[in-house]
This record gives C-alpha cells, sequence and structure tokens, in this order.
C-alpha cells in the first residue's frame, strides 16, 4: 500500500474516482457511518465530509492497482 499513488476519493482502489465510489461510499455511510475505507479524513465517520473528497476528485485516474 505505501507504493500505491496517493488518489483521494477511491475508496474501491481501483484506480479511479468515479460514480462507483460514490455509491459504495453511500451504502457504508447510510448503513455504518463508522469509520470505513471511504472514511478519508479519517475523523471515525463516513459521511458528507467523505463524500466530498470523492466529488472534488471524481475523474480523477490514479493507474491501476
Amino acid at each position: 500500500m505505501d507504493s500505491a499513488p496517493s488518489c483521494p476519493g477511491d475508496g474501491n482502489i481501483d484506480g479511479t474516482v468515479n460514480q462507483a465510489d460514490l455509491d459504495a461510499w453511500s451504502l457504508y455511510a447510510e448503513g455504518w457511518g463508522l469509520s470505513s475505507v471511504y472514511d478519508f479524513n479519517l475523523d471515525g465517520r463516513t459521511d458528507a465530509s467523505d463524500q466530498s473528497v470523492i466529488t472534488q476528485n471524481l475523474g480523477m485516474q490514479c493507474g491501476a492497482s
């Protein structure tokens, strides 16, 4: 993981920040709400702050992992 390029918003680690990340974020935020792979700001919550990271980086290509 340390050698992987930074890809803010790519919670499913597929190398692209896209709708799939928003869809998965929604499942975690609504069903769990606590820290998850979509807790990008590491505040212990999967919430709107983390959604913002995804939306700000939509379309970012980070390379295949």
